[in-house]
């Protein structure tokens, strides 16, 4: 029994590592959105999808260990929560449990505010972009007196630019 608490913590403590990791990321994607920084947001962006694809095969992990302990423990909810199954785990794994609890709220409702500022200010960016798309693409009356051709360029430039972000 005390081998599937261990393999429970494990995936629980490299879960909680992989939302600090990102949590690291999110502080410096809202600097980089401050900065405006393209390619540094693009890596970070796909950092991030990395993390997401390890952070799915780690709740696997933590699913299956918590299948068979609550097959094991006779638990009649088949998603407990960490403080639900502390409650009947052995007393070194309770703690460990409980203190992953607090960790997990913590780093989570960091992660969550971070991820609300970053929202917002890729909002701002994209209506900073689309401003001056506008600006670059307004079409203005054709001169009388430009030269053969002037207009169409203008126009056929406008229309090539002339997109939503």
């Amino acid at each position: 029994m005390r081998e599937l608490w261990r393999e429970l913590i494990e995936a629980l403590e490299e879960t909680l590592a992989l939302y600090r990791y990102m949590l690291e990321l999110s502080g410096n994607k809202k600097d980089v959105l401050v900065r405006g920084k393209p390619v540094e947001l693009e890596a970070i962006n796909r950092e991030e999808e990395s993390l997401l694809l390890q952070g799915k095969e780690l709740e696997h992990r933590r699913a299956k260990a918590t299948a068979v302990l609550v097959a094991a423990c006779g638990l009649g909810n088949d998603k407990p929560t960490l403080a639900e199954l502390a409650d009947v785990a052995e007393p070194d794994a309770a703690k460990r449990l409980l203190s992953l609890k607090e960790d997990f709220s913590t780093v989570l409702q960091e992660l969550s505010r971070l991820n609300s500022v970053n929202a917002k200010l890729t909002e701002q960016a994209l209506a900073f972009v689309n401003y001056n798309l506008n600006l670059l693409t307004r079409r203005q009356a054709e001169p009388t007196y430009a030269p053969a051709g002037a207009a169409f360029r203008e126009s056929a430039m406008s229309a090539l630019l002339d997109r939503k972000v």
